[in-house]
């Protein structure tokens, strides 16, 4: 606990001149909460760490509207303590150092005696308990008791807590600052204006300042970094090897490596070191090798993450020297096995372990008692879970998406009582969850996508009171929920939601929603997408008022939208697209004037001709012009739609950057007023659309590929060869998409290229949530590691097709693949054999039924023989092939004189081989 006074000189004159763009919202803050009536009036602030939530609250202890308050300033820090912030406000307020007392009764006696006839200011610095009793007895203790006014300040970092601290104003949240604020800090960090070269500093500078993400922390940081020094460093700074497009975690990076100097051993830009120094971090590019190879002194170290190690097996001792390691990241590594040396690093903290190949997990991870974060995402050949893994008791944040081998859980699971983040998506053999699920009642996320074997839920869901996030997509249990009389009862229960996921694209059967769910008034997003058979929204839907992104998308027999949307001022991303019936769209533009927030609007095949009449109705013409009142919309998709023209009302949209009119297929002419703003617009497929351009068509940006998204799960990016840059691939984000389960890459072939397609398809890695993979016209020689390890990136493939490869003289390894069932290999002109490349190694194929092979003009060879076992013999492959197709394979004679390899084929059925 620190004291105020203890600081004040320093940080006041130090901070008051870097106060920026917070003086008018502090002089309205400080007049409104003078003038409440109330005797005790608690505001909390919050924002992200670093935002100036300190700062503000410095603006308030300090403004003049203020000045007749006895001012008291305690530093709370993450460690509560109810005695001394009393005994700390008691000091400051009597002007003496009186000894800590610890009985609370005579501290708040000692209070009530000292806030009499006083008008106080007490300042609550860095809160972080978020328990309501503790919180609860803070604020009796701050009771108003004869004092004339109490105004309590309160930063928090947490939205929650300032919630749970509000008495009479709502929280304050304390917003980004402008890149315009952020440069005017670093100008006076710097020392800009006292700069004889500043004029041509001030370009650099201001993309320095668009770096700090609107933190001020940052901004003063960067700023006292930059003082004195020269130009290239000041570029340097501005550019770091990166693009412009910086994130906030490019941010941290520099900054740490700043800061901390010769603390981080960062070997992509230093190579392997050969100095004596003592690094508490590390970030390295190899982990084939013991860490005393890269470092002298690896004991002390802090913290480990690998870096670009996808084609690099984990060496068994990488990180067994590094006995004080408190994090370990390994996601970017190829893990066969993790080491049992793990179960040595007793004061790890985070362990990110994706995609493990074993099918079990050391029992000496349950050791790890200090273990807060562990995740095992995508590691699909795991069997279980180490049978004490309940004694990891701190255990916090738990990711086990995408392990698909994992069937029952240990018994000990139920004891992992400090869960809050729990992640089982794409587990589709997990069970037993339910019986242990109401243990964890301080679960703020659970995500239990696609959870076919989850049993019923809805009493357990009952406990979940903290849950801010719930994603029951595709999972078994929505339809226990809907179908138990209590289940859709209990969903109500969950009042603090944020984030509620309930799709039903691969679910058949109706989601009932009770009126109970506009109870959760805190909703921010919720997806309903799919739920074919829902009729009708309940009457309570206009409830949820704080809902921003809302996915109603071919949900296609839904009626009474415009009842349901009518008061959700707030929403700003709506789709509902695939609704297919006429009158699903009946009468919304009446609601258009309640959504004036709206930026993101999906109308994509739900504006269709009635019948057999090619006409629309007049009321969804009429839905068509009013859309364009909607003037803050940036993204518009009227995609495959029976419309013959584009409104000249577009014009009105002056904030719109993207029109997706694809596959419009009546769609004749372009509107005059296209807006400035417009970026990117798709016309893909739009047989009857005049191509003449309009004035200011020219000033579009031509888009450098097509995306399509078939529905929700679907996506096939097109036109690659368009990418100027492998950068433009990057930044799709392709990886984050993980609700994707069919993915198609195509270029077009012939076309001329500005980027090698290796280059492009790099930074194309799916997200391992896909199912079916198609790649088509890629004419590089080879393929990026993603690809050649496609069994660690996606594991539960089920079908792959590559088409129209003409340089490709290789296959990647699918044979690995545990899940592949469909194969398709089409038009490689190069391949003259398939053999070891294509299985990888012993025991290819497992499951393959399905193997067609098409086009292959100069193919000669098939072996059918795969190298050896682990006891040295020969073995077959394919164990479960039932069907092969080869057809147009001119060269290809291995058929006519190895029929009997076929024959073998224990599970073949049918050969087909009639068009060569």
């Amino acid at each position: 606990m620190e004291d105020w006074d203890n600081r004040q000189e320093t940080s006041f004159d130090a901070g008051k001149e870097l106060i920026v763009g917070r003086e008018e919202i502090k002089k309205r803050m400080a007049y409104s909460i003078e003038s409440m009536p109330e005797k005790i009036v608690i505001l909390p602030i919050y924002g992200i760490g670093g935002i100036g939530k300190t700062t503000f609250a410095r603006l308030l202890y300090i403004d003049t509207e203020l000045k007749y308050y006895s001012p008291v300033w305690v530093y709370v820090s993450p460690r509560f303590d109810l005695c001394k912030i009393g005994n700390s406000i008691i000091s400051q307020l009597s002007g003496k150092e009186n000894e800590a007392n610890n009985d609370i009764e005579l501290i708040k006696c000692c209070l009530t005696k000292l806030l009499s006839g006083k008008k106080i200011l007490i300042i609550l610095d860095d809160l972080w308990e978020n328990n309501a009793i503790q919180l609860e007895d803070l604020k009796a203790m701050l009771g108003p008791g004869d004092s004339i006014k109490t105004i309590v300040l309160v930063t928090t970092r947490s939205e929650e807590i300032a919630e749970k601290m509000c008495l009479n104003i709502k929280p304050y949240r304390i917003e980004e600052l402008t890149d315009e604020m952020c440069w005017d800090i670093i100008k006076r960090k710097s020392g800009f204006e006292a700069r004889h070269d500043k004029e041509k500093l001030v370009g650099i500078g201001k993309d320095i300042a668009r770096k700090c993400g609107g933190v001020a922390l940052a901004a003063q940081t960067l700023g006292s970094m930059l003082q004195s020094t020269e130009y290239d460093q000041w570029t340097h700074g501005a550019y770091c090897e990166r693009d412009p497009a910086f994130t906030m975690h490019d941010l941290v990076h520099d900054l740490a490596i700043s800061l901390l100097g010769d603390k981080i051993l960062d070997q992509s830009k230093q190579g392997n070191a050969a100095s004596g120094n003592r690094y508490c971090y590390a970030l390295l590019s190899d982990c084939s090798k013991p860490l005393e190879s890269c470092m002298a002194s690896p004991a002390g170290l802090s913290a480990l993450r690998f870096l670009d190690c996808q084609g690099t097996e984990l060496h068994g001792s990488a990180f067994e020297a590094a006995g004080s390691l408190r994090v370990l990241d390994l996601s970017e590594c190829s893990i066969q096995k993790l080491p049992d040396s793990v179960g040595r690093l007793k004061q790890l903290r985070y362990l990110n372990a994706p995609r493990i190949r074993a099918r079990m997990v050391p029992e000496c991870i349950a050791t790890l008692s200090n273990l807060r974060y562990l995740s095992l995402r995508g590691s699909c050949a795991i069997l279980a879970l180490p049978e004490l893994i309940g004694g990891m008791e701190g255990l916090v944040h738990l990711d086990l998406s995408g392990c698909l081998g994992i069937k029952e859980l240990p018994k000990s699971f139920g004891n992992l009582l400090s869960l809050e983040h729990l992640d089982f998506s794409d587990c589709k053999n997990v069970t037993g969850l339910s019986q242990c699920l109401a243990r964890f009642t301080k679960l703020q996320h659970l995500n239990l996508s696609n959870c076919t074997n989850i049993e019923d839920l809805p009493i357990a869901l009952g406990s979940l009171k903290e849950l801010l996030y719930l994603n029951l997509s595709n999972s078994s249990c929505l339809l226990n929920l809907s179908h138990s009389l209590k289940g859709p009862e209990l969903l109500g229960s969950l009042t603090k939601l944020r984030y509620l996921k309930l799709s039903m694209e691969k679910l058949r059967g109706e989601l009932w929603l009770p009126e109970v769910l506009g109870s959760l008034t805190r909703l921010e997003y919720l997806d309903l997408s799919h739920n074919k058979n829902m009729s009708h929204l309940p009457k309570s839907f206009r409830n949820l008022c704080n809902l921003v992104h809302l996915d109603l998308s071919h949900c296609s027999v839904l009626r009474g939208l415009p009842a349901a949307l009518d008061g959700l001022t707030k929403l700003q991303y709506l789709d509902l697209s695939g609704l297919r019936r006429y009158w699903a769209l009946m009468g919304l533009q009446e609601v258009f004037g309640t959504l004036s927030e709206l930026r993101h609007l999906n109308l994509c095949g739900s504006i269709k001709y009635v019948g057999l009449v090619y006409s629309l109705p007049d009321e969804l013409k009429d839905l068509l012009e009013r859309i364009f009142t909607l003037t803050n919309l940036e993204y518009l998709n009227l995609g495959d739609n029976d419309m013959e023209l584009i409104p000249e009302t577009l014009g009105n949209l002056r904030k719109l950057h993207t029109l997706d009119l694809s596959y419009c297929r009546f769609l004749q002419r372009l509107p005059a007023s296209i807006p400035d703003s417009l970026k990117f617009l798709y016309t893909m497929e739009c047989p009857m659309l005049d191509r003449c351009t309009p004035p200011q068509y020219g000033s579009i940006s031509r888009i450098p590929f097509q995306l399509t998204y078939e529905n929700s799960a679907h996506l096939k990016i097109s036109r690659l060869e368009k990418a100027i840059s492998a950068q433009v691939a990057r930044t799709i984000k392709l990886v984050e998409k993980t609700d994707i389960t069919q993915l198609k890459l195509e270029w077009t072939r012939g076309a001329k290229r500005f980027v090698d397609d290796a280059e492009v398809l790099r930074e194309l890695e799916p997200p391992y949530s896909v199912l079916e993979f198609s790649l088509e016209g890629y004419n590089s020689v080879s393929f990026p590691p993603w690809v050649m390890r496609l069994n660690d990136y996606l594991p539960g493939l089920i079908e792959v097709e590559m088409s129209d490869l003409p340089s490709c003289n290789n296959l990647p390894p699918l044979g690995q693949l545990p899940n592949l069932t469909y194969l398709y290999i089409r038009r490689m002109n190069s391949i003259k054999k398939i053999g070891m490349d294509l299985y990888g190694g012993a025991r290819a194929f497992p499951r393959l039924e399905q193997f067609h092979i098409n086009g292959m003009k100069c193919l000669e060879e098939w072996n059918m023989i795969i190298s050896s076992d682990e006891d040295g013999l020969n073995e077959p492959t394919f164990p479960q092939l039932c069907y092969v197709s080869i057809t147009h394979c001119p060269r290809y004679l291995h058929l006519v004189h190895n029929l009997h390899l076929y024959l073998n084929l224990p599970a073949l059925t049918e050969l087909d081989t009639l068009r060569f």
